[in-house]
């Protein structure tokens, strides 16, 4: 142990005045502990035992950057090293404040909102850090409650893709980028040929199947920097961004255009599948976005009257 760190236990418990705020620390109902320079429990008070389930025998002496490893991201990996807030308020001398997770005895995982203070030793330098755990299980459940909710209303029941309230906000996203960054992007418009017959031979049930079919395979083949989403009835748009220029475009279309007629169900004795539509434009920077759509669903009536299964993408001149 160095000279620094065992001045600094020294101090935990010299003066009466200390004794007595030791006392005091370990009645608050919220947790609390104290580190040295090396992450090492000194303290550990009864508010942390109690929202981690550890007594302060099982970790007084144990690295919280080590086998303790008590701080966790929400899939339970653990966050050491500069990610942990002790360690980041130790290396910037500044106060930390996260919400995070909190591995528990049991393996469980709690959410808590944590305070990091770095405190000086005799030299100036920090000789450790005081923190603070509270439970913020409440307040998670809401945020948790609020973010389903959200997705719920921008994603669409039927084939989990975003709906067309959550693809327009996706858009307009893409919109702001293209105008701030020069990221240039791309939109599309999918209508699948026929399906309305579909659905008078076969019924609305072996259509609503087949939609999801077509997402899947859409799902399936689209790429991270594509978006497809179920604008409404039997269309689908895709954004793409970014996007080098028209060509690029217009083969990430087709990719996915042609990939709809793989989509198959089974309906009574027939195999079932549609073959789909699409006008695609790049986007043009400062275009207001009822413009470009404008343009999309003009060139996806384009492609219809020539005669369907096909993609009309704007020339160079728009």
């Amino acid at each position: 142990m160095s000279g620094e760190e065992s001045w600094f236990e020294t101090q935990l418990t010299a003066a009466p005045q200390l004794r007595f705020g030791h006392k005091l620390v370990d009645q608050l109902f919220d947790g609390f502990f104290v580190l040295d320079a090396r992450l090492n429990v000194l303290h550990w008070n009864r508010g942390a035992e109690r929202l981690t389930g550890f007594a302060a025998t099982d970790v007084v002496g144990r690295s919280c950057d080590g086998d303790l490893a008590l701080h966790r991201d929400e899939d339970g990996r653990p966050l050491a090293g500069r990610l942990s807030p002790a360690a980041t308020a130790l290396a910037d001398g500044k106060p930390q404040v996260a919400r995070l997770f909190l591995r528990r005895a049991d393996g469980s995982l709690a959410p808590v909102i944590v305070r990091a203070m770095p405190l000086e030793g005799p030299d100036g330098g920090f000789a450790g850090v005081v923190e603070s755990l509270i439970d913020d299980a409440e307040n998670h459940a809401l945020r948790s409650e609020v973010a389903k909710l959200a997705r719920v209303a921008t994603t669409d029941a039927l084939t989990a893709l975003p709906n067309r309230r959550g693809f327009d906000d996706l858009l307009e996203k893409a919109s702001v980028r293209c105008d701030r960054y020069g990221c240039p992007f791309g939109l599309a418009l999918m209508d699948l040929d026929h399906f309305k017959d579909i659905n008078d031979q076969f019924g609305h049930g072996a259509g609503d199947q087949l939609l999801q079919a077509v997402a899947r395979a859409l799902s399936f083949v689209r790429r991270r920097d594509e978006t497809v989403g179920r604008w409404g009835g039997e269309e689908f748009a895709v954004l793409i961004q970014p996007v080098a220029g028209r060509l690029e475009l217009a083969a990430a279309v087709e990719r996915l255009r042609t990939i709809v007629p793989r989509a198959r169900i089974v309906a009574g004795e027939d195999l079932v599948h549609v073959t789909a539509s699409a006008g695609a434009a790049l986007a043009r920077p400062g275009e207001r976005l009822e413009n470009l759509w404008s343009r999309v669903d003009r060139l996806l009536y384009q492609s219809k009257r020539e005669g369907r299964d096909r993609l009309a993408l704007e020339d160079d001149a728009g």
